[in-house]
């Protein structure tokens, strides 16, 4: 019962963000195009539909992105779909989260999955003068 509670709030929430609109799919002819002409912070989730940890890691990703929508947008890029893409970001494994400001050209990246503060604090430095 309690796996059953924790399955729906997650499904609740990812659901919720997911609906907002913040989390874009990006196709592979999308992906050059779109980021290509990006002026502000992006953050990518490099992901795979038969990855156990990226489904743990989603609600996380789209509950950051309803929070930070303002900040950033954030994609969700189907390594098994864009391939191309893919490679040309080195991913190797998923999840891969990857940020970046076009504007100071710092980034960051992490693999496997990572908690909400972690990827919060992330975005933030990213986006400071510092």
């Amino acid at each position: 019962m309690k796996k059953l509670l924790i399955f729906l709030v997650l499904a609740v929430s990812s659901l919720a963000a997911f609906a907002s609109g913040s989390v874009k799919e990006l196709t592979e002819a999308q992906t050059t195009a779109v980021l290509s002409k990006a002026k502000r912070t992006y953050v990518i989730d490099f992901n795979a539909t038969w990855c156990g940890p990226c489904r743990l890691f989603k609600p996380v990703f789209d509950e950051t992105a309803g929070e930070l929508k303002k900040v950033a947008d954030f994609y969700s890029v189907d390594v098994d779909k864009c391939p191309v893409f893919s490679r040309s970001k080195s991913i190797k494994v998923v999840p891969t989260v990857y940020i970046y400001n076009p504007k100071t050209k710092k980034s960051k990246t992490f693999t496997g999955v990572v908690s909400k503060d972690d990827l919060v604090a992330a975005i933030k430095l990213i986006n400071s003068d510092k």
